[in-house]
């Protein structure tokens, strides 16, 4: 019996060891063209170069994609066998571990058109424009908004731009549309910090719908 329980908490050693390793995300080639991976590649071939080794930052990206797309193909031959026991005991990562900073991160801004003008409702980390902060601000919507943003699952914003929609034509009845906005703010260095020269935002994305409000009928 012993035998046996020693022979079981080894193989689950084993489990738990390839499932803690680093995997990268297997996602479309195109993510990497996203600016805070353009943004690394060029600060790692600039290292690189400082140290004698000239890669310009293309030519490692395509370098790092290859190793990158064998050692995802490793990783989940290795985890493959365990499967079932990730499942039967609940150990799934729902976040990515060993993630890098975004460098370019977006905040999220909602306005309603009233009389022809844009009028700003909700910003992210804005203390005056705080509409339906309390749903905006909870983790799945923050995790929509960061998914969202992203190539690939842009075209989701459809759908939740109707259910913002929904909510501002009932808040704002005067309201003719509404806009919802991903604004780019890049984290700036210490030395824009000191020198008091941030960088400006900008928008990267830009969705809007026509509101329709709910006539009442007549009697």
């Amino acid at each position: 019996m012993k035998h046996f329980r020693g022979i079981l908490i080894l193989i689950h050693l084993i489990a738990i060891s390839i499932a803690a390793l680093p995997a990268p995300i297997r996602t479309e080639r195109a993510l990497w063209a996203e600016p805070t991976m353009q943004f690394e590649l060029a600060q790692l071939s600039e290292r690189l170069g400082r140290w004698g080794i000239e890669v310009p930052a293309s030519e490692l990206e395509d370098r790092l994609w290859s190793v990158s797309e064998r050692y995802a193909e490793l990783n989940e031959r290795a985890r493959a066998p365990f499967g079932p026991y990730y499942t039967l005991a609940g150990t799934g990562q729902a976040w990515a571990m060993f993630a890098g900073a975004d460098h370019f991160p977006c905040t999220v801004a909602i306005d309603v058109r009233v009389h022809g003008a844009w009028m700003p409702v909700y910003e992210t980390g804005s203390p005056a424009h705080r509409w339906n902060k309390t749903m905006f601000e909870h983790l799945a919507f923050r995790y929509m908004f960061f998914l969202y943003d992203l190539p690939g699952f842009q075209d989701r914003n459809d759908g939740l731009l109707e259910l913002i929609a929904r909510d501002a034509a009932r808040d704002f009845p005067s309201a003719e549309a509404v806009r919802l906005r991903y604004v780019e703010r890049p984290i700036p260095s210490p030395k824009q910090v000191r020198d008091g020269s941030l960088p400006p935002p900008t928008e990267r994305l830009v969705y809007t719908r026509e509101l329709t409000h709910d006539v009442p009928s007549g009697p």
